[in-house]
């Protein structure tokens, strides 16, 4: 039987990539910056009820931040399971070990 390489295992994880993007790039609104974004550079009010909001996703008004965050997060979650198996045993132990 084969032992857990540690370091094998977290070169492997670290080098991965996902099959699709998390997060994709938003195409430009067109109503979005005519209707709400130039009206509030301007100071005119923006009503609710004016607003179609069928014209667009909230995708469409996430922070442009986003990615990164995102990229972030993978890479504390790899850091967190890097820490993890940092005591965990070899597979091909002969001790028994009840959870």
């Amino acid at each position: 039987m084969s032992q857990l390489n540690k370091d094998v295992f977290t070169r492997v994880v670290r080098a991965s990539e996902s099959v699709s993007p998390f997060v994709e790039q938003t195409p430009y609104n067109g109503y979005l910056q005519t209707e709400i974004f130039n009206k509030l550079n301007c100071e005119e009010p923006v009503y609710l009820s004016g607003i179609q909001w069928d014209a667009f996703t909230f995708r469409d008004v996430r922070p442009e931040t986003i990615i990164n965050i995102y990229h972030r997060q993978k890479v504390r979650q790899i850091e967190n399971l890097e820490h993890r198996i940092q005591g965990v045993l070899p597979i091909a132990t002969d001790q028994k070990i009840f959870f």
